[in-house]
């Protein structure tokens, strides 16, 4: 860069921090538009455990806002992931937000509520609610206790773990003729195991799935959020060179529909609906689907084994890179590809042209880093 070039980079349009502030302002004005005590607003805000300072930031400016009497916020969050660090973000939010309403200054009413594990008694009532009147009265109680002890209560293990047993033949099932739910407490208890590990029960459910088995490994490496025609475009490079077939096997279950490969992005897009109605992805636009939880993208990692996962990823990463039919399409994945690419790159020759690709692509994502950061604005 010449001397002229570096002074233009470095004079930012206006003010990083009045920028912010506009924002802000902006953002609250539009809620005490919208917002009425006829029409209230509740907002439910889940994963916050992981939002960043900048978002956090706008989120308290909402809390202390004395002119939107009509919000409701409702915020969810990992106890385990914030409340041991006093540096995490969302704690130091809080923290703050506790400073101001002791000052007077935040005129929000805050209530914290622990949700517990389920106990005996609420995994009966939610047996019961999902076997209606299609089980005999108190009969769920020794299923409940196996439940309980099976995924020590945690509410989406238990959920996944009743869908688990639905799967599995002659362990829990709809019997037509009698009109009623029937299940083997003695074989339930010896083909499953007692684990809090999420994963593993997902692994498994992702094994009876044909389809699931053999696309959602290649999805979750490229992340939480997929797209159908990214995926299409992977997983043919990754076919067309063996490796797909290799690194997935099929799925236990004979009763799965089998797998067929995508000849085309519609086809793909089929396959994730299917993946969707399974209960492993959740669809939040058009061609955009995403994983319902971070347990299912790591179960879905977990399918392909260490050993195969760093393989996969190099290879997924290269399939992206040749995928890219323009430069802002290549921008927008730059950060997950280099994530897949990196690990191997450290251990290629020096003389590698691929080494020397990786590099280049590094300096790029740096200097994207840089110009997002506005670290001169900043300073």
């Amino acid at each position: 860069m010449t001397s002229r070039q570096r002074r233009e980079a470095k004079a930012p349009p206006e003010n990083f921090r009045e920028m912010a502030d506009r924002l802000r302002y902006a953002c609250r004005r539009l809620i005490q538009i919208v917002t009425t005590r006829m029409a209230p607003l509740v907002l439910v805000l889940d994963d916050l455990q992981w939002a960043d300072q900048a978002s956090l930031d706008l989120l308290l400016s909402w809390i202390t806002d004395d002119q939107s009497g009509a919000l409701m916020i409702v915020g969810c969050y990992r106890s385990e992931l914030v409340n041991h660090n006093q540096y995490h973000p969302l704690r130091r939010m809080m923290n703050r937000m506790e400073f101001l309403q002791e000052k007077g200054q935040c005129p929000a009413l805050s209530r914290k509520i622990i949700i517990q594990d389920l106990g005996l008694s609420e995994i009966e009532d939610l047996l019961e609610t999902l076997f209606e009147t299609h089980a005999a009265l108190g009969s769920t109680l020794g299923l409940a206790d196996i439940i309980l002890g099976k995924t020590g209560g945690n509410s989406f293990w238990v959920i996944e773990f009743i869908q688990l047993l639905t799967k599995k033949k002659g362990l829990l099932e709809y019997n037509a003729v009698s009109n009623m739910w029937e299940w083997d407490e003695e074989e339930i208890m010896l083909q499953t195991q007692s684990t809090n590990n999420i994963a593993s029960v997902m692994k498994e459910l992702l094994h009876q799935s044909n389809v699931a088995c053999r696309l959602l490994p290649v999805a979750a490496c490229l992340g939480s959020t997929i797209s159908a025609t990214t995926l299409f475009r992977v997983y043919k490079s990754l076919e067309t060179a063996g490796f797909a077939t290799k690194a997935m096997n099929g799925s236990s279950n004979s009763d799965s529909p089998p797998f067929v490969p995508p000849q085309n992005v519609d086809a793909m897009e089929e396959q994730l609906e299917q993946c969707t109605e399974e209960g492993f992805l959740e669809r939040i636009r058009p061609e955009i689907y995403c994983f319902i939880h971070d347990q299912v993208q790591e179960g879905a990692l977990d399918l392909l084994g260490k050993s195969k996962v760093a393989e996969l990823e190099f290879q997924i990463g290269q399939a992206v890179l040749s995928s890219c039919e323009t430069k802002d399409e290549l921008n927008d994945l730059i950060f997950p590809v280099l994530d897949m690419l990196n690990p191997k790159a450290t251990k290629l020759k020096q003389s590698d042209p691929q080494r020397l690709q990786i590099a280049k692509l590094n300096q790029s994502a740096a200097a994207q880093a840089m110009k997002s950061s506005s670290f001169e604005t900043a300073s």
